[in-house]
């Protein structure tokens, strides 16, 4: 049986656009390289969606929880809520199952995530899952691309065998490392 789902209020932002922000190099001195964009990636200004996030095992999220943004029918939002209600480790989540990192993880045993997303090629979901064990932790990591001809609608990329083909081909279908996603 499926656990209960909890779910956090997603509000859509006014006008539904942001101003235009700089990106990777573009009117900052930072660091060469943050927020490159990866080659055969997504193009500038092509959208990367959250559809679906599953999460478990972090901070406040010790429980299955799924945070549904398909019902949001615009093309920004934002998640809302008090201090202390999670909003930060959504973000935690995401980072942590498209690049197998994150700014804080917390001391769980078994972490969980899966993130369902849409880009200009596709729909893609990306699951990372975390077990501590005695010999250190062991990591597992999928990627899948929607796929009407696929038993279960998913094709399991062959580039999610190793957890480093897994980790550069995310990279790529977002368009985006860690880096650039974070700051």
């Amino acid at each position: 049986p499926a656990l209960p789902a909890h779910r956090l209020p997603v509000r859509p932002v006014a006008g539904g656009r942001l101003p235009h922000l700089p990106r990777g190099g573009e009117g900052h001195g930072g660091t060469r390289g943050a927020g490159r964009a990866l080659p055969g990636a997504a193009r500038r200004g092509e959208r990367v969606t959250p559809l679906e996030l599953q999460l478990e095992g972090f901070t406040v999220y010790r429980q299955h929880t799924t945070v549904d943004w398909q019902g949001a029918e615009t093309a920004l939002f934002a998640v809302t809520g008090p201090t202390g209600a999670g909003k930060s480790t959504l973000l935690d989540a995401i980072t942590y199952v498209l690049y197998g990192k994150t700014a804080r993880l917390g001391g769980a045993d078994s972490l969980f995530a899966q993130l369902t997303f849409r880009t200009g090629r596709g729909v893609y979901r990306a699951t990372r899952v975390a077990q501590r064990r005695s010999s250190g932790v062991g990591t597992e990591v999928r990627i899948e691309v929607a796929d009407a001809q696929a038993a279960g609608g998913w094709r399991q990329l062959p580039e999610s065998e190793r957890v480093k083909d897994a980790n550069e081909a995310l990279e790529e279908i977002v368009g985006l490392d860690y880096d650039g996603l974070t700051r």
